[in-house]
């Protein structure tokens, strides 16, 4: 409701990836009022890095950022492929 009264009152809705506009777009906002911005590093920008042998046997994973759900990542999925890849997890 309070989403619906937001999107009601402004002009436009600026949403952060394109999982959230997808989910907007089917239940609250119609899709000339939307854009998503996107909110995180664009790989052309970034070039690769060489990784070194591992020395060790279990993988460290480093995030800075927020693993939710509703952003579309199911913690248990993802941790369960990671296993199946044999990452140490």
């Amino acid at each position: 409701m309070m989403e619906r009264l937001s999107i009601l009152y402004s002009n436009h809705v600026i949403i952060a990836n394109h999982l959230w506009y997808d989910k907007l777009t089917r239940r609250s906002v119609r899709p000339e009022k939307c854009t998503a911005i996107i909110n995180y590093p664009d790989p052309a920008y970034f070039q690769g890095a060489v990784i070194p042998a591992r020395t060790r046997k279990r993988s460290r994973d480093v995030l800075s950022g927020t693993l939710s759900w509703h952003q579309g990542l199911d913690m248990r999925e993802a941790v369960a492929v990671l296993r199946a890849r044999g990452s140490g997890t």
